[in-house]
């Protein structure tokens, strides 16, 4: 900013248009009531002090110190007449007029007025300020009083006409209207009711999520219309409901509810009527079909099956049983079981590519919607009615997918058959030897039934394809159940690590990085330490890792983070490079805001003693200079 020279006289009289931009008028509208409120405080609080080597108070420019949070530089010029204004808080950074500004341009204001700024006059300006407000509160609840009463006095006729004249021009007010007729009708009249419905539940087309909330607070009138039909005759009450329901599906196959989900809200509201409807008489077997048909049209999925069988009695669930086993049979006869597809299986894993090729391996084949469908609805009914064998078998004989063989041998865990939960898982995981669920499920039998050595083999093959220190800790483990020594086990799967880590396929999670094929990774073959790293943490042996990563050994920038802040405070020495790799890693792919790398230059000076701390950081002032906003974030910081 260039100094301008003096710009007011020594009796502190200051240009219109210096006074209009530093008015509270004009700090309040940039900075918002609230903002405004806060820098009002501020400055009444004497949190506000002039910068070293801050221009004189002649000029058109200074700087300030402000306590907040934190201290914040806060610094204020004219510009041909107009105010700007930077600080170093995030809120500004993000292009808003901050409390601290507020709270500067007061204490500037009074200084380029001749007086010495000053806390007293402020809570007075605020109490004025409240008493305003409540005035103009006061002054528009008598003023709707009044309206009000101009209202009451006036004839039934003359308003009736000024609200059709209204409704005539403005579509919402004219469907509010329609609503409240149909609605009055209905609650005499029980064959307007569905008339009454279908006018509350009209949208008129597309909803966005804007306009579901106002759609919404109409179409909700239509549960009590519901809620007085269930007292009276609980059949209508369920036909009503229906009816509802099929309007609501037409208006959410194309709303985008995803605001505040009210009209998810209103159908659970429907949905709750019908089942209340439901318990309230006794509903015949052949409603099953009618409950099919909505089924088909929900647009969400939102109904629960249990629910309405608990619901309905003992004829529809009859009949519910007969319906799903009969759509269950009628599919199974147009599309008979087929062994899985090559497609599905992967014979063996790519070895030292565990993650690309294992999302690729899920064994699920095609899904089909249809079918998943029928074929829970079939097992959950059989389940419903105790029929353990039946659902075994039908488990058994309609295997499609991984998912449905990790179902099968948790059923059969469930049922207590210990010795066909590991058949099955055993065969699930020769058909998907890469899907997680079913390798997952045959370490659960083989860890269930003793089966140690096998559960030892499998662990250690997960660990070869996916070396994490989850699947190291359980590796470890099960060798000790196996009957292994424990550290000799640890000392071998170290050894692996090492020769695994300098291979040159990574892993490509928590940040670890690529193999390089220059400098001290070509010529050093232990560089990369990731692996071992991570396993180490895990059973926090921290020395160990310590020692692991000093250079040239490279880690991940998450892992070093992680070793860094288990060391105490008194270790800062070791703490303080871990800490500087991290920081050199991730500048220089950092962007504005900064806020991350911010925070790693506090954790980091933090830990830090002068001088080597005011060092640093005026390295780092000098170094990445024109990255502005991260300068800012660096103030407040020495």
């Amino acid at each position: 900013m260039a100094r301008a020279g003096k710009l007011h006289d020594a009796s502190g009289n200051l240009p219109d248009r210096w006074q209009e931009e530093l008015s509270d008028d004009k700090l309040c509208t940039a900075a918002g009531e609230a903002g405004f409120k806060r820098g009002l405080a501020y400055f009444a609080q004497g949190r506000v002090k002039l910068a070293k080597n801050s221009l004189d108070d002649t000029a058109n420019s200074a700087t300030f110190k402000v306590k907040g949070t934190q201290t914040y530089t806060t610094a204020l010029w004219f510009e041909e007449d107009l105010l700007d204004c930077s600080c170093s808080c995030p809120h500004a950074g993000e292009g808003a007029f901050c409390k601290h500004m507020v709270a500067a341009a007061l204490f500037w204001r009074a200084k380029l007025e001749g007086k010495e700024p000053s806390a007293h006059e402020i809570p007075a300006q605020a109490a004025i300020k409240s008493i305003a407000t409540t005035k103009r509160q006061a002054t528009a609840a008598s003023n709707r009083a009044a309206l009000r009463e101009f209202l009451n006095a006036q004839p039934a006729s003359v308003l009736a006409d000024r609200l059709w004249a209204w409704a005539e021009e403005d579509r919402a007010c004219m469907g509010e209207l329609k609503g409240w007729a149909a609605q009055s009708r209905a609650m005499d009249d029980p064959k307007a009711l569905n008339t009454a419905i279908t006018e509350l539940l009209k949208s008129g087309g597309f909803l966005d999520w804007r306009d579901c909330a106002v759609y919404a607070k109409r179409a909700a009138k239509v549960l009590p219309l519901l809620e007085n039909a269930l007292e009276t005759d609980p059949q209508r009450a369920r036909a009503a409901s229906e009816h509802a329901l099929r309007r609501l599906y037409k208006v959410a196959e194309t709303a985008d509810d995803s605001g505040g989900g009210e009209i998810g809200d209103l159908l659970h509201g429907v949905l709750d009527v019908l089942l209340r409807a439901l318990q309230a008489e006794q509903t015949p077997a052949q409603w099953v079909n009618q409950w099919f048909d909505l089924l088909a049209d929900d647009p969400w999925g939102l109904w629960s099956d249990a629910a309405v069988l608990d619901a309905a009695g003992p004829a529809v669930q009859q009949a519910f049983s007969h319906r799903v086993a009969k759509d269950w049979q009628a599919w199974l006869a147009k599309n008979p079981p087929q062994p899985p597809s090559e497609s599905t299986l992967v014979k063996k894993p790519l070895k030292n590519d565990p993650f690309g090729d294992r999302f690729a391996a899920t064994g699920f084949g095609r899904f089909d919607m249809a079918r998943a469908r029928l074929r829970r609805r079939y097992l959950d009914d059989l389940k419903r009615q105790g029929d353990s064998q039946t659902a075994f078998e039908v488990m058994r004989t309609s295997l499609a997918d991984s998912r449905e063989h990790c179902a099968l041998v948790e059923f059969c865990e469930a049922l207590n058959k210990p010795r066909e939960a590991l058949q099955f898982a055993r065969a699930a995981y020769k058909l998907y030897p890469s899907d997680h669920p079913c390798e997952a499920a045959l370490l659960r039998c083989y860890d269930r039934d003793g089966w140690d050595q096998e559960a030892l083999a499998l662990r250690r093959q997960q660990l070869e394809n996916s070396p994490t220190a989850d699947h190291y800790l359980a590796l470890l483990k099960t060798a000790q159940i196996a009957g292994h020594d424990p550290v000799k086990y640890r000392a071998a799967l170290m050894t692996w690590a090492e020769q695994y880590e300098s291979g040159g396929d990574w892993p490509r999670t928590q940040g670890w990085p690529r193999r390089s094929t220059t400098g001290s990774a070509k010529t050093s073959p232990c560089a990369h330490v990731s692996i071992r790293v991570a396993w180490l943490l895990s059973e926090h042996a921290v020395d160990e890792a310590l020692a692991l990563v000093q250079p040239p050994h490279v880690c991940a920038p998450g892992l070093l983070l992680a070793l860094a802040r288990t060391l105490p405070v008194e270790r800062h020495a070791e703490a303080v490079p871990l800490l500087l790799r991290v920081f050199a890693c991730h500048m220089p792919t950092a962007s504005t805001p900064y806020r991350e790398v911010l925070a790693l230059v506090a954790e980091t000076a933090a830990r830090m003693q002068q001088p080597e701390r005011g060092q640093w950081l005026a390295g780092l002032r000098a170094e990445h200079k024109p990255k502005r906003n991260f300068i800012k974030g660096l103030e407040g910081l020495s």
